[in-house]
């Protein structure tokens, strides 16, 4: 079948890169304080605070990580236990 959508699309980051920043991409998921979002770049680290582009409203800002919400299975079980 020659048609279009037949082909697969190029990508536009190479394989190699792409599998050296899987790690970035994937598992380190920081959230903006402003928006909630992911960052649409590499979050750094200044001065101890996580700074990085906010992928929702396109400044920048300050980053938390979700590891703080590990527990939140004990959260739940709280909140059925007391209604």
């Amino acid at each position: 079948m020659n048609g279009k959508g037949d082909k697969r699309r190029p990508s536009k980051i190479p394989r190699k890169e792409f599998e050296s920043r899987w790690d970035i991409i994937f598992n380190n998921q920081y959230f903006s304080e402003c928006c909630d979002a992911y960052p649409s770049n590499e979050v750094n680290k200044v001065d101890g605070e996580k700074i990085g582009m906010c992928s929702s409203c396109g400044e920048w800002a300050t980053f938390y990580s979700d590891e703080s919400d590990d527990d939140w299975t004990d959260q739940i079980e709280y909140m059925v236990e007391h209604p």
